[in-house]
């Protein structure tokens, strides 16, 4: 055989030619060049993961913004997983393929990923928060001091701050939350340092800083040396403001000083307790929120409605003192049904229940996200002018909270001496 006859079908021969046609194919836009094939199928395959990772991650919002628990003392019913079948019996097949037949070690629903996404959720919605900020002409800083389940200690940071709606072409307010910050010490120095790092790994330009919310506790608003006055010293333009609506709680905790009022709140509290520690017992009367001390809006409308199905409750808990088979239930029931038909309690309970009203719907506007401090002023005017008017007409008022206690008393066969 001619040795050009051999050449022509080697096979090293062949694949030059193979290779000298993918290049020229590849030279003229023929076809993908072998990185670019290579480089397209990694980049197919990451497509596919977004679009499986989609259905996931919506689920997951979901949950966060409806306050839903992902999963509780196991998978098994969790509203994660529950949520995922619902997308699939609606028809979201790439998610039913890639849980059908998916590999098991990256299906990526393992609790581990779950706080995973959970965490890189966050962290892109803080990091849109903070852009905004920046934006912005001026921001005030929020902190709370709070403790998490295992009972660690933090700083609980936010920001308000006035921000241009493009959309809308007008400026507003917004308030947000930033996150968490452990607290390894709780004086005023180690609390005013831990807001000062946040804010600064959150680049935000502290120069900016015009306001400073806080409780009124001594370590965070002390004049002298609180978490106010050492970052005031720093930043001369962050003023300290203290919260409006605790302030006005505050006010109304003064009347815990009073012990007929301590008392009779006390009673109410667990008179709510006792109902809703059963699901049995919680059906026998109306709805009523328990009584809690730091939501204070909750807490105003808890003892406005427990004062309007006052007499429902009290013949609940007379007939639960009689008839119910549960002995510890009896006795608690007696208890509380004794101390809830006294003259003082429902005389006291008409007085409580008469403010409370008064103040629950000044307490919502306080915590509006666009109060501002003319319209605090205002609100706050209104309802000392109203409790005035009250005052001066204290005699006229008391009597008809007092015939109103004696009609309840009369219902309840309850003797209240005049």
């Amino acid at each position: 055989m001619p040795v050009s006859k051999a050449h022509e079908i080697s096979i090293w021969h062949k694949d030059a030619i193979n290779a000298s046609q993918h290049f020229l194919n590849s030279k003229e836009r023929k076809q993908l060049s072998v990185h670019e094939q290579i480089d397209s199928a990694f980049n197919r395959e990451i497509e596919e993961n977004r679009v499986k990772l989609r259905s996931i991650i919506s689920s997951i919002l979901f949950c966060a913004k409806h306050d839903l628990p992902l999963r509780g003392k196991n998978d098994e019913g969790s509203v994660f997983t529950d949520l995922l079948q619902f997308r699939v019996e609606s028809g979201d097949e790439v998610l039913n393929k890639h849980l059908k037949s998916g590999a098991k070690n990256a299906l990526y629903i393992s609790h581990e990923v779950q706080n995973e996404l959970i965490k890189t959720c966050a962290n892109v919605l803080r990091q849109n928060i903070i852009e905004e900020v920046k934006l912005s002409s001026v921001f005030s800083v929020l902190a709370d001091e709070t403790a998490d389940i295992s009972g660690t200690e933090q700083l609980s940071i936010g920001v308000r701050y006035l921000f241009y709606d493009v959309k809308f072409q007008k400026h507003k307010i917004c308030e947000e939350f930033l996150g968490y910050s452990p607290l390894t010490k709780l004086d005023s120095k180690s609390i005013a340092k831990t807001i000062i790092e946040f804010l600064e790994s959150c680049n935000l330009d502290l120069n900016r800083l015009v306001g400073q919310g806080y409780d009124g506790c001594a370590t965070m608003a002390g004049h002298i040396s609180g978490v106010q006055k050492l970052i005031n010293e720093a930043y001369p333009m962050a003023l300290f403001f203290h919260c409006a609506s605790h302030v006005l709680n505050l006010v109304f905790n003064d009347l815990n000083n009073v012990s007929e009022v301590r008392n009779t709140t006390g009673i109410i509290k667990e008179i709510i307790h006792f109902f809703r520690e059963s699901t049995l017992r919680r059906q026998i009367i109306p709805n009523i929120p328990l009584l809690c001390e730091t939501r204070w809006s909750a807490k105003y409308k808890s003892i406005r409605i427990f004062a309007d199905n006052f007499i429902v409750i009290v013949k609940a808990l007379e007939e639960l003192s009689k008839s119910t088979a549960n002995s510890k239930t009896k006795i608690n029931s007696y208890q509380l049904f004794t101390a809830a038909t006294t003259p003082v309690f429902i005389v006291t309970l008409q007085v409580i229940a008469v403010y409370s009203a008064k103040f629950e719907p000044v307490c919502n506007l306080l915590q509006q996200v666009n109060i501002n401090l003319k319209t605090v002023n205002n609100h706050i005017t209104k309802l000392v002018d109203t409790l005035q008017l009250y005052r001066n007409c204290a005699s006229t008022e008391f009597t008809v909270l007092f015939a109103k206690s004696k009609e309840i008393a009369e219902e309840l066969d309850v003797e209240i001496l005049t």
